[in-house]
């Protein structure tokens, strides 16, 4: 936008109907040569995303032109305060799998999602931090969805059937 109001006139850059002048200028549309890269960065729990533009004309290595910042919601702001970049609101993802027998589930880790399988002869009694389920006679598999927060499975039981707890096979899944 120009305001011709003032001599010599001036401009208001505007993104997504955010005022970005002074952060951003606008860069003309001659030979120039750009580059992007896309970082997505922790800012206090949200990831956001981190654009670098790169001017890729001259001989040497490329000249960084401008650094672009979108919230979680894709709009346009303010670089953040550097105390909120991988912050501890920001959890790392660092997936882990773990497997147990029915008779020693001391090794499971707390999980996001877990699969049970049995011998289809006999049934059992899965106790968990957030409830309990049984596994019927004929019923040689149940798999959870993925929760949003951790769990674990804290006992299980044949409670009919011909099968021992070492016939039971548990895979957990931790997201982060």
């Amino acid at each position: 936008m120009f305001n011709t109001n003032v001599n010599p006139p001036t401009s208001t850059l505007y993104i997504n109907g955010t005022d970005v002048t002074g952060q951003y200028e606008v860069v003309p549309c001659n030979n120039i040569k750009y580059d992007y890269e896309k970082e997505t960065i922790c800012v206090d729990g949200r990831n956001w995303t981190k654009w670098y533009v790169w001017d890729k004309t001259g001989d040497g290595d490329p000249n960084l032109v401008s650094i672009l910042w979108l919230d979680e919601n894709d709009v346009v702001v303010n670089s953040p305060d550097p105390i909120l970049i991988d912050n501890v609101n920001c959890v790392n993802c660092n997936p882990l799998i773990s497997d147990a027998f029915g008779d020693d589930i001391s090794m499971l880790t707390p999980m996001h999602s877990f699969v049970v399988t049995k011998p289809h002869c006999c049934e059992v009694l899965i106790t968990t931090t957030i409830g309990q389920f049984k596994l019927i006679e004929g019923e040689t598999m149940y798999s959870s969805s993925d929760f949003k927060c951790s769990f674990n499975i804290t006992d299980i039981e044949i409670i009919n059937g011909t099968c021992g707890l070492s016939d039971v096979h548990i895979i957990s899944n931790k997201l982060f």
